[in-house]
């Protein structure tokens, strides 16, 4: 055993007076020095030695690398103190959890230890992440940044020393638990509303009235009216985000070619990462939701109606005379005069006494 451990180590261990307690400062498992580290671990434990392990937890969140074969009384003798590099990870899950979170981004420094835990970190959970590690300077962090942004990331977690989280954050206002109120004391000037994460939809359109209806604008820009403008500006009062408006440019809804299965018009626009919504009066068909998601269709497309507004009649006593023309009434009225003037006319069975 000495000569795998090490002469220096089996020296300190099996000196005369023996020490009162080993301190295990390997951090990372897993490495080389780790395996140096648990077969002191194991020597200890067989000496009845106190040993206090920094290592991180592998396994799960409980089980320290080495002491996973304890007896039941030695577990009785165990004090396991998380270390803080299983605790912000256990935070990130919780968070992502919580939250509902989609997406996570995860910038650290050289001072975060977080190898150990990037299989297991965000498990069964619906949260795609990306990790990646910065230098600590300005440049770097804003590279790593725009990376991990350009895959569609909007949440972001930054683990590291202070130094880190100035050249990340900006400090906006503090505060104090001192204050029950928890008023932020911030500068007077200082407007938190430039600091606050507002979130701003593509969206892609076609123009279709009365769904939707470009403008004529003099100063060049786009402009669009319709059902569907009055609807998302509705949506957007309760969402509370802001989007951009483009028509497409090739004013198509999208139909796939089945020679280069690409599509085309406001599809193309969703697949391509284009825009976040196409906005319009589109079908629903299967082969649109292989590649999309469609909303609850407000409007079933059953076939062409005419809405004409409803004339206003005024009630009057001789509201009966409507349902004749004045000519069907005048013939009326004519016969009726006729055949009181006419002397053959009170003759009862006329034709029939001639006969």
């Amino acid at each position: 055993m000495c000569l795998y451990v090490g002469d220096a180590v089996c020296s300190a261990i099996f000196a005369d007076p023996r020490p009162d307690v080993l301190i295990d400062a390997v951090r990372t498992p897993g490495s080389t020095v780790d395996k140096l580290s648990t077969a002191v671990r194991d020597t200890a434990r067989r000496m009845g030695l106190p040993t206090l392990s920094l290592t991180y937890g592998v396994h799960n969140d409980y089980t320290l690398s080495g002491w996973d074969r304890l007896t039941a009384l030695e577990r009785e003798y165990l004090v396991h103190i998380t270390p803080p590099g299983d605790i912000y990870t256990q935070v990130i899950r919780d968070l992502c959890k919580e939250m509902d979170l989609n997406t996570a981004g995860i910038i650290y420094d050289s001072s975060v230890i977080i190898d150990h835990k990037y299989a297991r970190l965000l498990e069964n959970i619906p949260t795609r992440h990306i990790m990646r590690e910065v230098d600590g300077t300005e440049d770097d962090f804003r590279k790593k940044a725009e990376l991990i942004h350009s895959t569609d990331v909007s949440n972001f977690f930054i683990l590291g020393r202070a130094e880190t989280l100035n050249e990340a954050l900006k400090l906006v206002a503090n505060w104090t638990y001192k204050d029950p109120e928890g008023v932020l004391s911030k500068p007077a000037e200082e407007d938190l509303k430039k600091y606050a994460a507002v979130t701003v939809f593509r969206v892609t359109t076609i123009v279709q009235p009365p769904f939707i209806v470009k403008k004529n604008t003099s100063g060049g820009e786009d402009q669009f009216e319709g059902y569907c403008i009055d609807l998302i500006d509705e949506i957007k009062k309760i969402l509370k985000f802001e989007y951009t408006i483009y028509e497409v440019q090739d004013k198509m809804f999208g139909s796939i070619n089945t020679t280069t299965k690409q599509w085309n018009g406001m599809i193309r626009e969703l697949v391509d990462k284009n825009a976040d919504i196409a906005l319009g009066p589109i079908s629903v068909m299967a082969e649109r939701e292989t590649v999309v998601d469609f909303t609850v269709p407000y409007y079933d497309l059953v076939g062409i109606s005419i809405l004409m507004k409803k004339p206003e009649v005024k009630s009057s006593l001789f509201k009966f005379l409507t349902v004749l023309e004045g000519n069907v009434w005048g013939c009326i009225l004519a016969a009726y005069f006729f055949t009181r003037s006419s002397p053959i006319a009170t003759i009862p069975h006329f034709g029939t006494a001639a006969s």
